[in-house]
């Protein structure tokens, strides 16, 4: 097992219908990163079963919020794990 941590954000994966990609490939993620995070936008419906490692996050915020509040309510969270990826990352790019 992989000892790196996967973050997915999607719109409502692991809840109701919708993205049925994931419940399949969630499995195989599973056995290659020691944990996976999932940040729903949408939690609304019956959650589906999931691994063991896999964990699943509230985005708080309304419903009056565009796109563009999202991200910037969250740009400190996105600038963290994206400086890990750049300088931690065996396949980050060697300038």
């Amino acid at each position: 097992m992989n000892s790196k941590t996967l973050i997915l954000f999607t719109n409502t994966f692991p809840y109701s219908k919708g993205e049925e990609f994931l419940e399949t490939e969630i499995l195989f993620l599973a056995d290659s990163f020691k944990q996976i995070v999932i940040y729903p936008f949408n939690q609304e419906g019956e959650r589906r079963k999931l691994p063991d490692n896999v964990t699943v996050k509230t985005i708080a915020f309304s419903n009056d919020l565009s796109s563009k509040n999202i991200i910037l309510k969250y740009w400190i969270q996105i600038l963290h794990v994206l400086k890990y990826e750049l300088l931690f990352s065996k396949y980050r790019m060697v300038f």
